[in-house]
């Protein structure tokens, strides 16, 4: 069996202080998500483990997306 690391894409938007839909920027920080995920791949690329990162894209004015208030 294959292993990859799938890391999906902490947009500005999603993630940054300044994002447009950053609902749940609170947990980010607090988890110190972004810090996690850099080391899970860099772990990952020690041991020759694949990381691939998907970009995710919305409508300009994100009537793509769905917010869940109850998953923040």
């Amino acid at each position: 069996m294959s292993a990859a690391l799938i890391i999906i894409d902490l947009i500005e938007d999603l993630a940054g202080p300044k994002g447009r839909v950053n609902h749940c920027r609170e947990q980010i920080v607090t988890r110190d998500v972004i810090a996690h995920v850099n080391t899970a791949a860099a772990y990952a690329r020690v041991r020759k483990i694949p990381v691939i990162w998907l970009r995710t894209g919305f409508a300009d004015e994100y009537g793509t997306i769905n917010y869940c208030p109850d998953l923040c």
